[in-house]
């Protein structure tokens, strides 16, 4: 899995989510602080640093990018606010196609959490919502949605929390919030990993969330302890 360290950030310690497994490394890591670029206040891009490609990208401006703040976080505070996937030497946005997959993030909410669409896939259907502090909605492309609550309500004031969306080569859904697994509702959990889906967007439709690290493994390149 991924591992937690301390470090100093200039007066103030925080917890910081860094990789701590063996064998390959993931696919696709947006690291805070690192590889971004930006306009202004606002990130423009976001530089894979694991080992396939796709980049994310965003326009710059004041309307359309999310605001790049000092410690290498990114806020999405207006629905507007999108980062598309660009393969390398690519200038126009493609897709991030997942069948076998684990995705990480290091997040926090400043507002109300309602209806933000973490990540879309093409066509802009829900891939990661979360719908209230008490909900997550998963989506796999054209499949059912999953509606998962977790073990404790994700924090509204800023505090940063860690959350894994997954799905195995059985094809079973499992969400974990803070190291503590989520409850499925009445949806069977399981779709095929057949049913492979495109990643297109993080962030559009998602006000007052700040993004502070995220790591995808995809295929055979999952984290396994």
């Amino acid at each position: 899995m991924l591992g937690m360290q301390n470090i100093m950030t200039g007066s103030n310690m925080e917890t910081v989510w860094l990789p701590d497994r063996t064998g390959a490394g993931p696919t696709h890591w947006y690291r805070r602080g690192v590889g971004q670029g930006q306009s202004g206040s606002n990130i423009n891009s976001w530089t894979n640093q694991g080992g396939g490609d796709f980049d994310l990208v965003a326009s710059g401006d004041n309307v359309n990018s999310p605001l790049l703040n000092s410690d290498g976080s990114i806020t999405f505070n207006a629905n507007g606010d999108v980062m598309t996937f660009v393969a390398d030497g690519e200038e126009e946005p493609n897709d991030l196609n997942l069948g076998e997959f684990e995705i990480w993030m290091r997040m926090s909410s400043i507002s109300t959490i309602n209806l933000e669409y973490v990540m879309e896939t093409n066509g802009g259907d829900l891939f990661i919502q979360l719908a209230t502090k008490d909900l997550i909605k998963i989506k796999i492309g054209e499949g059912d949605r999953h509606d998962y609550t977790p073990a404790a309500s994700m924090p509204e004031d800023g505090t940063p929390f860690n959350m894994m969306v997954a799905r195995n080569s059985a094809g079973a859904i499992t969400v974990f919030v803070d190291n503590a697994a989520a409850t499925l509702g009445t949806q069977s959990g399981n779709v095929s990993v057949e049913t492979t889906f495109d990643l297109a967007t993080l962030g559009q439709s998602c006000s007052g969330i700040t993004m502070r690290e995220i790591i995808i493994y995809d295929s055979g390149n999952r984290a396994t302890d």
